[in-house]
Order: structure tokens, then C-alpha cells, then sequence
């Protein structure tokens, strides 16, 4: 519609109501339209996509009148949807001043206050609107919103369940009830939330945005990337979409899918922390160190204290062949300084000082589930002695499975961390009057590394589930062996002390799916098939180098390895053999494989080969039982010698090369001899399973010994934290 405005003559009275005459007042100035008709015609420019036009508009409105609310309003709108965030919020704020009970401002200022970050004002404002209006479902249902973006889950429950009341078709507030389920751990009920706001609005990219989260949690990939592709169909020009459709394919082992989805995701968002990281996760996978080094640095460098950034940067030096000890050790302390170094020093501890007193004893871990540190832990946990101490598991654990019930029923009292901050998590163990407690994971996914930061229990202890210090001040003691840190060697690499078990670092337990050891497969004929099990990012140069002259001392021998990625991955591992004169038809190649299919690869390998400088654990154990010689080389390191501990605990420690040289010679000596490497396969397991490895009774001894002692030595400080 065309504004037509009477121009008035040369004598008529000015409009500006001057009582002058036109010609004598402003017949050379412009006639204000008024806000109201400057506003229209700002509208109207920005609806048909002349963004110049409606941005000096919306500029010459609010010249006239600076006080006009609607104006404010339409142009914190227009400047938010142009991605001008900062100058929405200073609009929205000016409005709500002008117009203080307008609870419809009120929430939108409180939701956007909320997408910045800025928590306490937008609470404040929201809980303003839902006083002076307490039938308005959006005002409750933002500040469910709000609350849940702080991890107030129960109060946040509290306000969507309210705007549902209010208006029981909101698919908004049903999605933000969804969320607060999925980070409480009630799975079912976030799925059924998220379905049910479909059913109500069938193209709510949030809601399959959302859907996808908990298929992903739960496991179902294939059906996570339907509902992802979904959510990327309905808005394509959003990150999250596309970020999390990649995480999806990751989870799948699609890398190339993948990696498409996340640079759509930094084309829209450049600054998309997130995907940077999932980008370095990818190229840690395959194999892609110094790549995946980089993304994590992007990450890091756009925010400083994402934690998961820096933790993945740190456990991915454990597989780099050319990091020295002392540099993983100065970015270990270099996380702790950055990531910990603000926390207020702990309040004192208050627990009795009594050292033959029965322990409180926790133990914290994301891995209480099938993983595989669960191997080592469900014998520990079984073996402990009741009467000596009382065991508290606190697990970071989204989805338990029938393991998590299995090592739950093992404890006296088990603690879900799931959905609870770093201050909530060690308030829960300080009024637990944890005595000693071990962190299970260090910095693999999942940690609460920033939770025991805070120094909840008098002693803490890191052990099992990590190659490298924690960097932290609040750690006293790392738990290890002498075989794989001798004295003297390795303790200047760790801010905790050293306490080395004197018989194993390990108690292995193997799953009962792993069924009888198999004929050995080079009987059947075919030459002997060499096997590595390992991540495939412990698979460096040198490895390669030295496995392919392996082969080369083996004549009409192959090498079958697990979880390297299809795709570009294996084409770059190919063509590394061949560099060495290794065809392709010496090699069998595979992704990550399911569970059965990992098991059944062992019936296929005659001799197993451990990578360096990171070793195996897990696999070194499960090789060993399944009848397979580990041939490893030993480092100076504990991720270097790992192997060599669970070899020596095994009682085979003849497998362990100390060069090069020794280590072909080893796989030589056990290939030459088909009848004798059978015998040798029959013979591993028996010798293991009566061996300080496999005695777990004896172990938890060992490990209720080391609790003890460090529990006196803080008894008898003089005025111990």
C-alpha cells in the first residue's frame, strides 16, 4: 500500500504546528510520516528483503521517536534476525525500561538473554513477567528454559510443566521438557516428549533436532540420522542440524558423511566450537594426529575453558610418537592452570582421623557400563572386603546397560552424576564423607575431572583409566606399578605421587562372550595372519614401518587390523604399506566392529602385534586369553609399557621386544613353527588364569593395602586439608 501524504502550500499553516507560515518554517525540511507510518514502510522494506532500506527505516523512526515502544520492538526483531544480536538485546532492553510491565517484552527479553548467555538477568526478567502475568505459558516456559540452561533441572521442570497447564498444545515447552529429561538420564520420558511435540507440529525442527539427541543417547544411530536429516531438510540454514547429523554418522563409522555435515555446519557457523571438536575427534580416528591437533586448537583458541576440547587434546597426545614425556606433562599442568586454577581453595576436610577405621571409599567413572574398563573393575569391586571399606560408585553413566547393573550390585551405594555441575558432584561426595576416592578416567570422555578439582574427599587417587597425570594439584597419588613406571624413571612427569601395587596394575576379567580358545588358524593352511586390535590412532609411521617389515621377515604371512576407518583412512594406510613393498592383498582391513564380530576376529589371527609408543590394555588382555602371543616393543613410558605389565602380571613376558630388531625376531621365532605356535595357544590362557593377573581376590588385597596406607599417611599429617 502507498502512503499518500497531503503536501501542504507555500501559505498554508506549517504542520509542524509552529503557527508560522509554511514557507516561513519548513518548507525546506522533510514531513515526518510519524512512527507509526515510518514503522509500516520499515516492514514493508524488510518483507520484501531490502534489509538497507528497512535498517534506515527502523534508524529514521526511532531519530523521530525515540521512546516509540513498537518501534523498539520491531527493531530489536528485525536486528536479531539479521544476526545482530548484541544491538537486539540493547533495543529489547531500552523497550522493557520504557514499557516495564509488558510481560510479552519481558519474555522475549528473557529468552534472548538466555541465548546469550547472560543467566541471572534473564531469570530475573522472566520470573518479572510470570508475576505480573501468571497465566502467560510462554513467560513460564522460557523460564523453564532459563533454569534448565543453568542445570536448575527440577525447578526448570517445575515452570514447563506450568506452561503446559497453561497451554497444553505447546510443543515449545513439551521440547524443553524433553531436555530436561534427556539430561536427567530419564530417557523414555525425553523420547516420548519429543514425539509428542511432533504430533503437534509435525515440522518442528527443534523437535526432531531434539528426537535425534535421544536416539544418539540411546544408541540408535540409523534412526538418529533420519531425524537429523529431517531437522536439516526443514532448516538447512541451521548449524546445530548439520553438526548433529554428523555426529550421528560419526557414531556409524560414516566419516565421509560426516565430515560433509560439519564443514555445512562451519560454513553457517564458523565459531561453532562444537564442531570443531567433533572435527578433531574424526581425524583422531583416522589416524590424523596433527590435523585433529588443529581443530581441537580452533576450538580452544574460540573459547578458552571449553573443557572437552582441551581434555581430547590432551588424551589424544598418548598416541603421537613424537611428543616427549615432558611436553605432555607441561600441557597437562597447562589444562589444570587454565581449566581449575580459579577454583577457591577447599574447605577442610572433616572426616575422623582414624586409620584402622572401615574406609569410605568412591569410586568416579563415565565407564560403568560395557567398556572397557569395565573388565578390570567388576573383580575388584567383587573382591573387596565389606568389612574394611564401605564402596560408593558415582557414575557418569546416560545409558546404563546390563554391565551398569551388574557393577551397581557390586557396591553398598551407588550415585547417578548425571545432569549434576562440578560444585553439585562434589557436594555429593563431601556430605558422602568419602575418605579415599579414585577417579577412573582421567581425560577420556565423560570425566569429572573439574568435580574432584574441588578437592571433595581428604584423599584422591587417579588410576586405571588413563596413560598421563591429571595435571591437577588436587590429585595426591596416581596408583601404578614398577613394571611399567620403575622408580625413579617416570615421577617427574606426574603432579601425584606414585604408589606402585606390588603385584599388578591390573585385574582382568574376561566378558563370557568370549567363548573357548580357537584352533589355531595357521594350521588350516595360508601362511600365519598377524592381528592388531587397537585404536587405530596408536597406528603411527614407525608402526607401520616396523609391522611391514614384519611381514617382509614372513614370508607369505597377512596382517588383519580393526577400526580403521573406511574410506580415506584405509586408502592412506594402503598406500603406507606400499610404500614399504606391502600389497594390498597382505592386508585385511576393517572399521569398528560390533561386539560378536570383535570376538571372532581373534579365531582369525594366529599372532597379535601391539602398537607403540601407546600400547594396549584391554586388548592386550583379550588377545592373551584368547590363545594369541602379543608380541610389544617397551618404551620408557607407562603407555609405552603397558603391555610389558600385563605380560609380566600374565606370566608371559617373553613376548616383549626391547628394539626393533628383538621385536621381528620375536614374531619370526613364533611364525616359523606352526605345531609349536599351536601348543603355545593352548598353553597361554591356563598359565594366565593362574597368574597375579587373573587373582582377584589377591588384588583387592594389594589395592585395600595401598587405600590404607594412604589413608594413615593423611591421618598422621598435621593439619592435613
Amino acid at each position: 500500500m502507498t502512503l499518500r501524504v497531503k503536501t501542504p502550500s507555500r501559505n498554508d499553516p506549517c504542520p509542524c504546528g509552529s503557527g508560522r507560515k509554511y514557507k516561513h518554517c519548513c518548507l525546506l525540511k522533510p514531513v515526518s510520516l510519524g512512527p507509526e507510518a515510518r514503522l509500516r514502510q520499515a516492514e514493508a522494506a524488510e518483507k520484501r528483503g531490502a534489509w538497507s532500506e528497512a535498517a534506515n527505516l527502523y534508524s529514521q523512526m526511532l531519530g523521530e521517536a525515540p521512546s516509540f515502544v513498537p518501534g523498539l520492538r520491531a527493531f530489536a526483531l528485525f536486528c536479531f534476525r539479521q544476526g545482530k544480536r548484541a544491538e537486539a538485546l540493547t533495543l529489547f532492553r531500552r523497550a522493557s525500561e520504557l514499557a516495564p510491565e509488558d510481560v510479552e517484552l519481558l519474555t522475549t527479553l528473557g529468552t534472548l538473554l538466555v541465548e546469550e548467555r547472560q543467566f541471572a538477568d534473564a531469570i530475573v526478567c522472566l520470573h518479572r513477567a510470570t508475576r505480573l502475568d501468571p497465566g502467560y505459558a510462554d513467560a513460564h516456559n522460557s523460564l523453564g528454559y532459563a533454569l534448565y540452561s543453568i542445570e536448575k533441572f527440577a525447578e526448570a521442570e517445575f515452570c514447563c510443566r506450568e506452561a503446559l497447564r497453561l497451554q497444553p498444545g505447546s510443543a515449545a515447552a513439551l521440547i524443553n521438557l524433553g531436555n530436561i529429561f534427556r539430561s536427567t538420564g530419564r530417557v523414555a520420558d525425553a523420547l516420548q516428549a519429543f514425539q509428542d511435540a511432533l504430533k503437534l507440529q509435525p515440522g518442528f525442527d527443534r523437535a526432531w533436532l531434539n528426537l535425534g539427541l535421544v536416539l544418539l543417547q540411546i544408541r540408535r544411530w540409523r534412526e538418529a540420522v533420519a531425524a537429523f536429516q529431517q531437522a536439516v531438510q526443514l532448516s538447512p540454514e541451521l548449524p546445530l542440524a548439520h553438526y548433529n547429523l554428523a555426529v550421528a554418522h560419526q557414531q556409524l563409522g560414516d566419516y565421509g558423511p560426516a565430515l560433509v555435515a560439519l564443514e555445512a555446519a562451519l560454513a553457517l557457523d564458523s565459531q561453532f566450537v562444537e564442531a570443531h571438536l567433533c572435527m578433531g575427534n574424526i581425524r583422531k580416528d583416522q589416524g590424523r594426529l596433527v590435523e585433529a591437533l588443529a581443530c581441537f586448537s580452533r576450538a580452544l583458541a574460540l573459547r578458552p575453558d571449553y573443557h572437552p576440547a582441551h581434555s581430547n587434546m590432551l588424551f589424544t597426545t598418548a598416541f603421537m610418537d613424537d611428543m616427549s614425556a615432558q611436553q605432555i606433562f607441561d600441557l597437562h599442568c597447562g589444562w589444570a592452570r587454565l581449566q581449575a586454577g580459579g577454583l577457591p581453595a577447599p574447605a577442610p576436610h572433616s572426616n575422623a582421623r582414624v586409620p584402622a577405621k572401615r574406609l569410605k571409599l568412591g569410586y568416579v567413572s563415565p565407564d560403568f557400563r560395557t567398556h572397557a574398563c569395565a573388565f578390570f573393575l567388576e573383580p575388584l569391586l567383587a573382591a573387596h572386603d565389606a568389612t574394611q571399606v564401605e564402596v560408593y560408585a558415582y557414575a557418569e553413566v546416560g545409558q546404563p546397560d546390563e554391565v551398569t547393573a551388574r557393577l551397581a550390585s557390586r557396591v553398598a551405594h551407588w550415585r547417578s552424576t548425571v545432569g549434576l555441575s562440578d560444585d553439585a558432584v562434589a557436594d555429593l561426595i563431601r556430605a558422602d564423607g568419602i575418605d579415599v576416592l579414585v577417579d577412573l578416567a582421567g581425560h577420556t570422555a565423560g570425566n569429572r575431572l573439574l568435580a574432584l578439582a574441588r578437592k571433595p574427599a581428604p584423599v584422591q587417587l587417579t588410576y586405571l583409566g588413563y596413560p598421563a597425570t591429571t595435571g591437577l594439584p588436587a590429585f595426591d597419588w596416581r596408583l601404578t606399578d614398577g613394571v611399567t613406571e620403575p622408580v625413579g624413571q617416570s615421577e617427574r612427569y606426574y603432579t601425584e605421587r606414585l604408589y606402585r601395587l606390588p603385584h599388578s596394575l591390573w585385574c582382568y576379567q574376561p566378558f563370557a562372550d568370549m567363548g573357548e580358545v580357537s584352533a589355531l588358524p595357521a594350521q588350516s593352511g595360508g601362511g600365519v595372519t598377524f592381528g592388531s586390535f587397537n585404536n587405530y590412532a596408536k597406528v603411527g609411521p614407525r608402526v607401520v614401518a616396523l609391522w611391514a617389515s614384519v611381514l617382509h621377515a614372513v614370508p607369505g604371512s597377512r596382517l588383519l587390523m580393526i577400526t580403521v576407518p573406511a574410506g580415506e583412512a584405509q586408502s592412506a594406510l594402503l598406500a603406507q604399506f606400499a610404500g614399504h613393498g606391502i600389497g594390498p592383498e597382505r592386508l585385511e582391513l576393517h572399521g569398528k566392529l560390533a561386539r560378536t564380530a570383535y570376538v571372532a576376529a581373534f579365531s582369525r589371527v594366529d599372532v597379535a602385534l601391539d602398537p607403540f609408543p601407546c600400547n594396549g590394555g584391554t586388548t592386550t588382555c583379550d588377545a592373551l586369553w584368547m590363545g594369541l602371543p602379543v608380541v610389544t616393543l617397551v618404551g620408557e613410558r607407562f603407555l609405552s609399557r603397558a603391555s610389558l605389565s600385563v605380560l609380566t602380571a600374565a606370566g608371559w613376558a617373553e613376548f616383549a621386544a626391547a628394539d626393533e630388531a628383538a621385536y621381528v625376531d620375536c614374531c619370526v621365532s613364533l611364525a616359523s613353527d606352526v605345531t609349536a605356535l599351536a601348543a603355545l595357544r593352548a598353553a597361554i590362557r591356563p598359565r594366565m588364569a593362574a597368574s597375579p593377573l587373573m587373582d582377584a581376590q589377591g588384588f583387592a588385597r594389594d589395592i585395600e593395602a595401598a587405600y590404607r596406607d594412604l589413608w594413615t599417611l593423611w591421618c598422621t599429617q598435621e593439619s592435613p586439608l
